[in-house]
């Protein structure tokens, strides 16, 4: 995001916890080491992801207000997805190409929804030394 857009917008929407909402929704197709990034090679849960993510979407939309949409892919960084069902796959690439789809469904006099790139946690988080190098 860059500064002209946080200073043009004084308040920009995020959505809530996607992982914790996908995970009380359960779907079997939940990759133990990259969780929910895998419904996105499902048509089932590509539904599910996309009206998840609308929930957040409208109300930014309803309101004219500028949001920030992360992708599905919780965990998805190389050492998890290296083990996951889906190792070879560009999921963190096809994850952006479905949001960027999610968001053009919008039109072109949408609010802006800029997308952000998500692949953490890594390691366990109240473990400094397993925190990635820079």
């Amino acid at each position: 995001m860059s500064q002209d857009f946080l200073d043009t917008y004084p308040v920009i929407l995020g959505e809530g916890s996607m992982y914790e909402r996908l995970r009380r929704g359960a779907s079997e197709t939940f990759d133990p080491e990259i969780a929910y990034a895998g419904m996105l090679y499902d048509e089932a849960g590509r539904k599910v992801l996309a009206s998840t993510h609308r929930e957040f979407l409208d109300i930014g939309q309803r309101y004219g207000l500028p949001m920030v949409a992360g992708t599905p892919t919780w965990r998805a960084g190389a050492s998890r997805l290296a083990k996951s069902a889906h190792a070879g796959k560009p999921v963190n690439a096809d994850a952006c190409h479905f949001m960027r789809e999610l968001r053009d469904t919008y039109g072109p006099n949408a609010a802006p929804i800029v997308i952000a790139g998500v692949t953490g946690p890594f390691g366990d988080g109240y473990k400094p030394e397993e925190a990635p190098d820079t």
